[in-house]
């Protein structure tokens, strides 16, 4: 990495690399400009870590500040949606209650 700080995404769980080989699920986590660190904001949608709402990330350049956030959407619609499909197993839908 050439940067002291990398996002990714779509891997299910919020959480926070830092090189020296630490991580934290910390919500809120300050961090200087001299600390490499991978940040996983989380999902969207299929989250895995047991909390079925939507998540997401906010950074602040300034202050080298992270802080993720839970949001409430629809899951029921969610679920119909996916079971519409008729491509993906009925497992698929149910899991979004459970966030795993």
């Amino acid at each position: 990495m050439e940067t002291t700080i990398g996002f990714i995404g779509h891997s299910h769980v919020p959480i926070v690399f830092f090189k020296n080989g630490n991580f934290s699920q910390e919500q809120h986590l300050t961090f200087d400009q001299n600390t490499s660190v991978i940040v996983n904001v989380g999902s969207v949608g299929q989250p895995r870590d047991g909390n079925p709402k939507a998540c997401c990330a906010i950074y602040d350049s300034d202050t080298k500040h992270i802080s993720t956030h839970r949001i409430e959407y629809d899951i029921e619609k969610a679920i119909q949606k996916i079971n519409a499909t008729n491509i993906l197993p009925e497992i698929s839908g149910k899991r979004l209650w459970y966030g795993r």
